[in-house]
C-alpha cells in the first residue's frame, strides 16, 4: 500500500468541487486524499489517520522481512496492533509463539 497520502484538514467543510479534483485528479490508485471537516471532528479523525497509516508503515516493512525469512508474521502483528488500539486482549491469537514459562516450569 505504498503510496502518497494527502489530508485537508479544516474547521469548515471542503467544498464537494475540491473533494471531486482529489478523487478524479489523483495520479493512480495508489494516491489518497482524506478530508476531516469540523473541529468536533477533529481529534477522532487525526488519532484514526495516524493510527491508520503507522499500520500501513509497520505491514510494509513487515512484508519485506516476511519474504526474506520466510515467515508470514503479520497476521500476529496486525491481530496485535488492533488489540493495543482496542485497549483489549488479542483473542485471535491462540497460543504464544515463544513459551513464556520459565524453563523446567510445567502447565
Amino acid at each position: 500500500m505504498a503510496g502518497i497520502y494527502g489530508v485537508v484538514v479544516t474547521t469548515g467543510k471542503v467544498a464537494e468541487e475540491a473533494k471531486r479534483f482529489f478523487r478524479e485528479e489523483k495520479p493512480d490508485k495508489s494516491t489518497s486524499f482524506e478530508t476531516i471537516e469540523g473541529h468536533k471532528a477533529f481529534e477522532g479523525s487525526i488519532r484514526s489517520l495516524v493510527d491508520r497509516y503507522s499500520r500501513v508503515g509497520v505491514t510494509e516493512s513487515l512484508s519485506e522481512m516476511s519474504e526474506i525469512a520466510g515467515i508470514n508474521v503479520i497476521p500476529v502483528v496486525e491481530a496485535w496492533m488492533s488489540a493495543v488500539a482496542s485497549r483489549t486482549k488479542v483473542a485471535s491469537v491462540a497460543t504464544p509463539l515463544v513459551s513464556t514459562a520459565p524453563a523446567g516450569a510445567t502447565a
